[in-house]
């Protein structure tokens, strides 16, 4: 069962720290050097000191600044800059943000709570759909067993048709938000804590029955998993009510109107040694190959109509976008009817078969480029982005060699591929917006007790 749970969250002190705009920031994993260094500056108590912290020139080892992250996590606590509820609740919040792709300005409602872990396998109510980074998963853990916290919460949905769970938290809303602020992106926050003991349990028994599925943040529940898993083989007592069984999540119904995939298109470095030629004739083993070739005067007119082409072929099958530092062409491959026979497409599942990033990861850059499994899983030769623009801007400054664009994968898919038990290729799917990290923190504690409605 999908076993949620209240948690004693602890804030900011804003009476203390000024407005919540200047502290919060996006995931640790889509944040770049420079915006690092950004948020470093915006102010003392912004939240990336503590989730992405800056490396010092003596530092001994990568991991240093983990310490520092924890000491400064202890101090704040102690001085009040982080202030802790006393009494347990769940959170309901709505995100305003506007759709980069589309341009329409929406509304996520959703909900922070406490959720039961689970191994995964076969019969565990909550899901992952992706695979992850191993060098990730050994950072987060070593993070998490300095901190002792959940700094960020894990995004994840479920099924709700009828909206019974926003009807169930709105329900005791009686009070202006907790926060109510627009971020440095123009995305607008509003959180109500929810503490009557009624709605969190008509809440956690609606939920029991629930299938869980995560969007995003696999690694940091895989990470709550080994820090558990740590914890126990150092002899720590884990109770059936200890907080080493929970970790702090964000659910949002996936009917919500505001839920919203971007692509993921992936970036390529490293990797690519062949010519034009090589490559064109490689493609065509396995794609039928339309392709947008275009001048310096006539790339955007060639560019709209390429992405235009892509997301209709897309609406009735397999379509993949490539461009690479090659030339001046745009290509769009759908797969040839009887492709996969023999080839790195046939390894993975038929159900995985349909998505635009195994056909990708199978064909492109398994047979054709070469990539084996250690390749696929190095961050130097695949980063990603949910931009086209972005991607293809990469390719002609020189940063990548080529830009792999997709449509975006499908809820529908997401929650099939989960429910058969398999695992996308990573990063397959960009839940926009990402969840902003800093607006509530969870400390784990093994004395404590989490508290039972149910």
């Amino acid at each position: 069962m999908a076993e949620i749970a209240p948690l004693k969250g602890i804030i900011y002190n804003t009476s203390k720290t000024g407005n919540l705009r200047d502290l919060v920031a996006p995931p640790y994993d889509v944040v770049s050097p420079e915006e690092q260094a950004s948020f470093h500056q915006a102010h003392a108590n912004n939240v990336m000191h503590l989730t992405l912290g800056a490396t010092h020139p003596d530092d001994q080892d990568p991991y240093d600044w983990h310490q520092r992250a924890a000491a400064k996590f202890s101090q704040w606590l102690e001085e009040k800059i982080l202030i802790r509820h006393e009494q347990p609740a769940i959170y309901y919040t709505e995100m305003d943000f506007t759709n980069p792709i589309t341009g329409q300005r929406k509304t996520r409602h959703g909900f922070v709570s406490l959720l039961k872990l689970e191994n995964f396998d076969e019969k565990a109510r909550v899901r992952p759909h992706e695979s992850t980074f191993s060098s990730t998963r050994a950072e987060r853990l070593n993070l998490m067993l300095n901190v002792n916290a959940n700094l960020s919460q894990i995004f994840a949905v479920y099924p709700d048709e009828k909206g019974e769970s926003q009807k169930i938290l709105r329900s005791d809303i009686q009070s202006q938000p907790l926060f109510d602020f627009m971020d440095p992106s123009g995305r607008g926050h509003r959180i109500w804590p929810i503490t009557d003991q009624a709605a969190i349990k008509k809440l956690s028994n609606f939920m029991l029955d629930k299938t869980v599925y995560i969007a995003d943040g696999h690694h940091r529940y895989e990470t709550s998993l080994n820090y558990r898993r740590t914890k126990l083989e150092e002899g720590v007592e884990i109770g059936p009510r200890s907080p080493l069984n929970y970790t702090m999540v964000y659910l949002c119904a996936i009917s919500d109107p505001g839920l919203t995939i971007l692509p993921a298109h992936r970036l390529i470095s490293n990797t690519l040694h062949l010519s034009k030629k090589e490559l064109e004739t490689a493609l065509e083993r396995f794609f039928s190959v339309q392709t947008f070739s275009f001048t310096r005067v006539d790339e955007r007119t060639t560019r709209r109509a390429f992405l235009r082409q892509l997301e209709k072929e897309g609406r009735t099958g397999n379509a993949l976008g490539l461009y690479t530092h090659l030339g001046k062409t745009y290509y769009l491959l759908k797969p040839r009817n009887d492709v996969g026979q023999g080839t790195f497409l046939e390894t993975w599942a038929p159900e995985l078969r349909k998505l635009d990033t195994v056909v990708l990861t199978g064909l492109v850059l398994q047979e054709i480029l070469g990539l084996t499994e250690k390749g696929l899983d190095d961050p130097n030769r695949i980063t990603y982005t949910s931009r086209a623009g972005d991607a293809i801007r990469r390719v002609n400054e020189g940063l990548i060699q080529m830009a792999c664009i997709l449509n975006p994968t499908r809820i529908n898919q997401v929650q099939d591929v989960a429910e058969s038990g398999l695992i996308m290729p990573r990063k397959s799917t960009y839940f926009f917006p990402k969840v902003s990290t800093g607006l509530i923190f969870n400390r784990i504690d093994p004395a404590e007790e989490i508290d039972s409605v149910l």
